[in-house]
């Protein structure tokens, strides 16, 4: 989920492209400034190149986080935890297995 953007499950269930996919589109793109200025004035709900890319930055970033000071643990349930650099001092982790 990107901006907890909100999609109908009769969309995503069908994999449409519908008024709620489009809203959601809508609201990613002002933010990011994705609008090609050679003749849009506006962001629109289409899904170009360029809102692509930046879904595609946006992914990776969330997929890659920086490991800086922090890495990825294994909890004793078996997921993987990615901790950044100050998180080996919060009390809130619980390292004992």
């Amino acid at each position: 989920m990107v901006d907890d953007a909100v999609i109908d499950a009769g969309e995503l269930s069908a994999k449409q492209y519908g008024s709620s996919t489009a809203a959601a589109v809508l609201e990613f793109k002002p933010e990011r400034n994705i609008i090609n200025r050679s003749y849009q004035t506006q962001a629109d709900d289409i899904v170009g190149k360029m809102t692509i890319a930046e879904l595609d930055r946006e992914m990776a970033k969330l997929e890659n986080p920086p490991t800086h000071g922090g890495g990825c643990v294994v909890t004793k349930d078996g997921d993987h935890l990615y901790t950044g650099q100050n998180d080996f001092r919060n009390p809130a982790f619980n390292w004992r297995f």
